[in-house]
């Protein structure tokens, strides 16, 4: 019997394999943490549109917000817990465009 992956997981690895895809990429070729926090601000706020289920969301801006800090905990940032804010907002602009594409429909985007 051969047992099939919920939808919602899929979303949840292509957007984790995304966010660390970039992150790689950014952090070796740039040593800036501006451009890194951007691209991840980019990729949540895309994830958190495209993602239904409420608990990848979460669990897709953690990640982001960890690999942000994993990176940018290695060089001498001075407040980096101040940059998280652009995280968190990108996360919820996307949530947002997601609910209120939902109710022009005639239903709510987001799962209650």
């Amino acid at each position: 019997m051969a047992q099939t992956v919920p939808r919602r997981w899929m979303g949840f690895c292509g957007a984790t394999a995304a966010l660390a895809a970039v992150a790689v990429t950014v952090a070796a070729t740039d040593g800036e943490p501006t451009g890194l926090l951007l691209v991840l601000a980019l990729l949540t706020g895309v994830a958190s549109f495209l993602l239904a289920d409420r608990r990848a969301w979460l669990t897709t801006t953690a990640l982001a917000a960890g690999i942000f800090l994993l990176t940018v905990a290695a060089g001498d940032a001075p407040h980096q817990w101040s940059f998280l804010l652009f995280i968190a907002f990108a996360a919820l602009l996307g949530r947002a465009q997601r609910w209120m594409r939902g109710s022009r429909r005639g239903r709510p985007g987001i799962r209650r």
